[in-house]
């Protein structure tokens, strides 16, 4: 069995290169944390957030739906009715 970075950590990388606008560092990690944890709903509001910085909104709304589908209190269901009232 392999040790897996922690999902935080992974994520505050991610944010990090994300502010800074190296997107596909981003993203990169993103996926990444996304491998290891698949179960995650965090994950997925991550990446979801991730797409509508860079202007992808149906792949913003689908990670959305994914972590809520996860996590019926994800705080991507904000998120969502946002994206979906543009």
């Amino acid at each position: 069995k392999s040790i897996k970075p922690d999902e935080d950590y992974i994520n505050n990388i991610a944010y990090g290169y994300l502010k800074r606008k190296l997107y596909e560092r981003a993203e990169s990690f993103l996926k990444y944390n996304i491998s290891n944890y698949p179960r995650s709903f965090n994950v997925y509001d991550s990446i979801g957030e991730y797409y509508e910085e860079i202007g992808d909104r149906e792949k913003a709304i689908i990670n959305y739906k994914k972590s809520i589908s996860l996590n019926k209190d994800s705080y991507s269901k904000e998120k969502l009715l946002k994206l979906q009232m543009k």
